[in-house]
Protein backbone atom coordinates (compact mmCIF):
# COMPACT_ATOMS: atom_id res chain seq x y z
CA UNK A 1 0.00 0.00 0.00
CA UNK A 2 2.82 2.39 0.86
CA UNK A 3 4.51 1.88 -2.53
CA UNK A 4 1.23 2.74 -4.30
CA UNK A 5 1.06 6.03 -2.41
CA UNK A 6 4.71 6.74 -3.24
CA UNK A 7 4.08 6.12 -6.95
CA UNK A 8 1.02 8.35 -6.84
CA UNK A 9 3.04 11.15 -5.21
CA UNK A 10 5.82 10.81 -7.79
CA UNK A 11 3.33 10.94 -10.67
CA UNK A 12 1.72 13.99 -9.09
CA UNK A 13 5.09 15.74 -8.75
CA UNK A 14 5.98 14.89 -12.33
CA UNK A 15 2.66 16.35 -13.47
CA UNK A 16 3.36 19.61 -11.60
CA UNK A 17 6.88 19.81 -13.03
CA UNK A 18 5.52 19.29 -16.54
CA UNK A 19 2.85 21.93 -15.94
CA UNK A 20 5.47 24.42 -14.74
CA UNK A 21 7.72 23.70 -17.71
CA UNK A 22 4.79 24.11 -20.11
CA UNK A 23 3.88 27.48 -18.59
CA UNK A 24 7.48 28.72 -18.78
CA UNK A 25 7.91 27.58 -22.39
CA UNK A 26 4.59 29.10 -23.40
CA UNK A 27 5.43 32.45 -21.80
CA UNK A 28 9.00 32.46 -23.17
CA UNK A 29 7.72 31.72 -26.68
CA UNK A 30 5.44 34.75 -26.68
CA UNK A 31 7.95 37.07 -25.01
CA UNK A 32 10.63 36.17 -27.55
CA UNK A 33 8.47 36.23 -30.68
CA UNK A 34 5.82 38.90 -30.14
CA UNK A 35 7.03 42.46 -29.75
CA UNK A 36 3.52 43.74 -28.99
CA UNK A 37 2.91 41.42 -26.05
CA UNK A 38 1.51 38.03 -25.18
CA UNK A 39 0.12 36.50 -28.35
CA UNK A 40 -0.45 39.73 -30.25
CA UNK A 41 1.69 39.23 -33.32
CA UNK A 42 1.68 40.88 -36.71
CA UNK A 43 -1.37 38.97 -37.95
CA UNK A 44 -3.49 40.01 -34.96
CA UNK A 45 -4.58 43.05 -36.97
CA UNK A 46 -6.09 40.77 -39.61
CA UNK A 47 -8.05 38.91 -36.94
CA UNK A 48 -9.12 41.96 -34.93
CA UNK A 49 -10.13 44.37 -37.72
CA UNK A 50 -13.11 42.29 -38.92
CA UNK A 51 -14.39 42.01 -35.33
CA UNK A 52 -14.07 45.78 -34.85
CA UNK A 53 -15.85 46.33 -38.18
CA UNK A 54 -18.60 43.97 -37.04
CA UNK A 55 -19.10 46.05 -33.89
CA UNK A 56 -19.39 49.19 -36.07
CA UNK A 57 -22.09 47.64 -38.23
CA UNK A 58 -19.82 47.09 -41.24
CA UNK A 59 -20.10 43.31 -41.20
CA UNK A 60 -17.26 40.83 -40.80
CA UNK A 61 -15.08 42.64 -43.34
CA UNK A 62 -11.42 43.50 -43.86
CA UNK A 63 -10.49 46.45 -46.10
CA UNK A 64 -14.05 46.63 -47.40
CA UNK A 65 -14.28 42.96 -48.41
CA UNK A 66 -15.94 40.06 -46.65
CA UNK A 67 -13.29 38.29 -44.56
CA UNK A 68 -13.12 34.66 -45.64
CA UNK A 69 -9.53 33.72 -44.80
CA UNK A 70 -9.17 34.39 -41.07
CA UNK A 71 -11.69 32.61 -38.80
CA UNK A 72 -13.75 34.80 -36.45
CA UNK A 73 -13.05 33.05 -33.12
CA UNK A 74 -10.08 35.15 -31.98
CA UNK A 75 -11.64 38.46 -32.96
CA UNK A 76 -15.02 37.59 -31.49
CA UNK A 77 -13.39 36.46 -28.25
CA UNK A 78 -11.68 39.84 -28.08
CA UNK A 79 -14.73 41.87 -29.10
CA UNK A 80 -16.38 42.14 -25.62
CA UNK A 81 -13.21 43.71 -24.18
CA UNK A 82 -13.08 46.11 -27.13
CA UNK A 83 -16.69 47.08 -26.49
CA UNK A 84 -15.76 47.76 -22.85
CA UNK A 85 -13.38 50.47 -24.07
CA UNK A 86 -10.02 48.75 -24.56
CA UNK A 87 -8.02 49.27 -27.75
CA UNK A 88 -8.05 46.17 -29.98
CA UNK A 89 -4.47 45.13 -29.20
CA UNK A 90 -5.02 45.74 -25.45
CA UNK A 91 -8.20 43.68 -25.61
CA UNK A 92 -6.34 40.89 -27.41
CA UNK A 93 -3.54 40.95 -24.83
CA UNK A 94 -5.99 40.82 -21.90
CA UNK A 95 -7.96 38.06 -23.61
CA UNK A 96 -4.78 36.04 -24.18
CA UNK A 97 -3.76 36.38 -20.54
CA UNK A 98 -7.23 35.23 -19.44
CA UNK A 99 -7.11 32.21 -21.76
CA UNK A 100 -3.58 31.33 -20.56
CA UNK A 101 -4.72 31.55 -16.94
CA UNK A 102 -7.71 29.32 -17.66
CA UNK A 103 -5.48 26.81 -19.46
CA UNK A 104 -3.13 26.73 -16.46
CA UNK A 105 -6.07 26.25 -14.10
CA UNK A 106 -7.43 23.43 -16.28
CA UNK A 107 -4.02 21.72 -16.38
CA UNK A 108 -3.70 22.08 -12.60
CA UNK A 109 -7.12 20.52 -12.06
CA UNK A 110 -6.20 17.62 -14.35
CA UNK A 111 -2.98 17.10 -12.37
CA UNK A 112 -4.99 16.87 -9.16
CA UNK A 113 -7.07 13.94 -10.48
Amino acid sequence: MASGTLVQRNVSRLCYVMLGAWILLFAANFMLHDSRGLGTGADSFKYLTPAVNLSRGLGYTYLGHLELYFPPGYGLRTLPLYLLGFEPIQAALIGNVIVLALACLFAYLICRL
